[in-house]
């Protein structure tokens, strides 16, 4: 997932675990540190920041099966490299509004051969799915040079 410079959690650096929380009178406030990752870790976090709001007494924490899903709505960042032609732009884009997803910027950076000519698409956050579909459809078209890079962007 693509993260800005500018969040804390760009500062995050190899094996570190990091938790950032945000509180209405405070603002942001970082957690960091060396950790084993994963599931283990973020349970023993919260169990850890709940034990000190209880005031270090031990915390039951009520719980039931949370419900799964792969669907998520996050904005996304999407890297083509296509043989130029003229309407690709409008191709893509027209796949896109198809399955109602919103286009937020297209950047084209000069000097690049047309015949392997990247470009990138970020798009508002939208549904997996309809992200899916659009790119299925997008790859099969003949001026497409490779799959598009699609990558989620923390907001």
């Amino acid at each position: 997932m693509l993260v800005d410079k500018r969040s804390p959690m760009a500062w995050s650096r190899g094996t570190e675990n990091m938790v950032i929380l945000t509180g209405h009178y405070g603002g942001d406030v970082v957690f960091s540190g060396h950790g084993a990752g994963g599931h283990p870790t973020a349970v023993a976090v919260v169990s850890d920041l709940l034990a000190l709001a209880h005031g270090s007494r031990r915390v039951e924490i009520p719980s039931a099966p949370a419900q799964l899903s792969a669907e998520f709505e996050v904005p996304h960042f999407i890297r083509f490299t296509v043989a130029d032609r003229p309407g690709i732009v409008a191709e893509i884009t027209g796949a896109l509004a198809h399955e109602k997803i919103n286009i937020r910027a297209i950047v084209q950076k000069p000097g690049y051969p047309a015949e392997a000519l990247p470009f990138v698409v970020t798009v508002e956050p939208c549904k997996s799915s309809a992200l899916k579909r659009a790119l299925e459809g997008i790859k099969k078209q003949d001026y497409m040079i490779g799959e598009p890079l699609d990558l989620q962007m923390l907001e």
